[in-house]
C-alpha cells in the first residue's frame, strides 16, 4: 500500500524555496540587466549563475516585466533629453550670437572646441588688461 504524498507538499524542497525567492530575484535581475552591460556581469551582480539568468529571459512573465522596465527606463530618458534640450539650445544660440561680431567661424568653432577657446579667451582678455 502507498502513502498518498499530502498536495502542499513537493518533491523536491529547494524548488519551494527557489520559487519563493524567484519574486525578489527577478526583480534584482531585472535591474541588473538594465544596469549592467552583459548578461555574465548581471548574473554575477546578483549572485545567480547566467545560465539561470537567461532561462529566466525565456519566461513570458520575466520578459514582460523587463521589456517594460525597459520601456520605462527609456522613457526616463527621453523626459531628461526634453528638460536639457530647450536650455542646450539658448546656449548654443548665444554661443553663436556673441561670435556674430567677430569672424562668423568663431561660433561654431567655440562649441566643437570649448576649451580651446576658453584658453584663448582668457589670454585675450589677459593681452587687453596689460
Amino acid at each position: 500500500m502507498m502513502l498518498a504524498t499530502p498536495p502542499d507538499v513537493r518533491r523536491c524542497p529547494q524548488m519551494t524555496r527557489h520559487g519563493a525567492k524567484l519574486g525578489r530575484k527577478k526583480e534584482q535581475a531585472i535591474i541588473a540587466l538594465l544596469r549592467c552591460r552583459t548578461v555574465e556581469e548581471a548574473a554575477e551582480s546578483i549572485g545567480v549563475a547566467p545560465k539561470t539568468l537567461y532561462r529566466w529571459q525565456k519566461l513570458p512573465e520575466f520578459d514582460r516585466e523587463y521589456r517594460e522596465a525597459m520601456l520605462a527606463q527609456f522613457r526616463l530618458s527621453l523626459a531628461r533629453l526634453q528638460q536639457a534640450s530647450a536650455p542646450a539650445v539658448t546656449v548654443l544660440r548665444n554661443i553663436l550670437a556673441e561670435s556674430q561680431g567677430a569672424t562668423g567661424r568663431e561660433g561654431p568653432l567655440r562649441i566643437l572646441h570649448p576649451r580651446s577657446n576658453q584658453e584663448g579667451h582668457r589670454d585675450r582678455r589677459n593681452r587687453k588688461a596689460s
